[in-house]
């Protein structure tokens, strides 16, 4: 079979949906799609239960990482072995509507793009929701948009002006999940766009490089995408030590990231200022949303003993270390508080709220955005 879509599913420790998400897929409308399982070494028996159930399914690849080395590489893994003519990635505790890569597909080949876009995602209001639960009850689950500011109504292929389009990327106009979108395979090797070695963020310098290399960015307005919240998630501060030491890790391999993805692009060799812009703006978002909240968690006491800034920091500086550590710890123990926003997203209340809270915002940038065309036409 020549295949239309790999997607691809980066798994640790996912025996409890694996195969409710491997066969939520298999059943898509579109059935020209293969899975690839990486497996990032889970400690489980996540595989054995893929090689029970899949082994021999010629729809689907398992492949075995040699190290846990998170789910970028696990990704770039699935990429290097793909077949299909696009790619999608999908976590591996998560689902899909059942007609959404068909949909997704049929938009991608209409407008020859090299990356379809889609606006929105679904968080389900129930613990432990069945990927069926799309199909159940409207009331059991909460459609958000991930975009801000001029989200599509309509399919809609962004311009070439790259200023424009930097301008609304530093305003989340276009979200950076990689779950929300699909890729042409070729233009991905072509560009030699992969994920970056970092723990946190690896999504938004992945999407950040998509954006700017593509020809043909084309926006698909809508919800597809069931994110369920996993209580225990690093990223949800259950264990803000790790958290730390994964953020952390992530700025200090940052901007030789950033600077990787935008080689090539004339926009950014031509505009210097907006490259250490967007160096600047992907390093805020992992102190303010990752080692803010994790430092005032664990506290000075607690950094100092568990040694895993310091490690870090000699790893990258050397003889230099002592210096930045002592740096780090002045900043961080004098700044004001913070909320821990990525924890709260686990709250219904509070993705209410979100959802909320940008429609308004969306609501108000549209009329003023409508009195601006009207003075215009005067």
């Amino acid at each position: 079979m020549d295949f239309k879509i790999s997607i691809i599913i980066p798994m640790y420790k996912a025996r409890d949906y694996i195969t409710e998400n491997v066969d939520c897929l298999l059943n898509q409308t579109l059935p020209e799609i293969e899975i690839i399982i990486v497996n990032d070494c889970s400690p489980d028996d996540s595989m054995e239960i893929c090689r029970e159930h899949y082994a021999g399914n010629g729809r689907v690849q398992l492949i075995d990482q040699p190290r846990n080395m998170g789910p970028g590489a696990a990704r770039n893994a699935g990429i290097k072995a793909a077949k299909g003519e696009y790619i999608a990635f999908v976590d591996s505790d998560d689902a899909v509507l059942p007609d959404a890569f068909e949909k997704i597909y049929e938009v991608a080949k209409t407008n020859d793009a090299d990356v379809v876009h889609n606006t929105g995602v679904i968080f389900p209001l129930v613990k432990n929701a069945p990927a069926n639960l799309l199909l159940v009850d409207e009331k059991d689950y909460l459609r958000i948009p991930t975009d801000k500011y001029d989200v599509a109504t309509e399919v809609k292929t962004l311009s070439d002006d790259m200023m424009h389009r930097f301008e609304y990327w530093k305003k989340e106009a276009y979200h950076w999940a990689v779950w929300n979108k699909l890729y042409r395979r070729t233009y991905l090797l072509e560009n030699n766009i992969h994920f970056g070695d970092m723990k946190l963020a690896e999504d938004l310098t992945f999407c950040f490089g998509c954006l700017f290399h593509a020809k043909k960015y084309v926006i698909m307005p809508g919800n597809f995408y069931l994110y369920r919240m996993a209580e225990t998630s690093l990223c949800r501060g259950s264990d803000y030590t790790k958290l730390l030491d994964r953020a952390l890790f992530s700025v200090l391999n940052a901007a030789d990231i950033m600077n990787a993805n935008m080689k090539g692009i004339a926009f950014f060799e031509e505009h210097a200022e907006c490259a250490r812009e967007a160096i600047d703006f992907v390093i805020t978002n992992l102190e303010t949303i990752y080692i803010r909240p994790a430092f005032q968690a664990i506290g000075e006491e607690g950094i100092r003993r568990d040694g895993i800034v310091k490690r870090l920091l000699d790893e990258k500086y050397g003889d230099r270390s002592d210096y930045v550590f002592f740096a780090f710890m002045e900043l961080h123990k004098n700044y004001p508080e913070v909320e821990d926003v990525v924890k709260k997203g686990s709250d219904v209340d509070y993705l209410i709220k979100v959802r909320d809270e940008k429609r308004e915002a969306y609501k108000a940038y549209k009329a003023k955005k409508e009195q601006a065309e009207k003075k215009d036409q005067q």
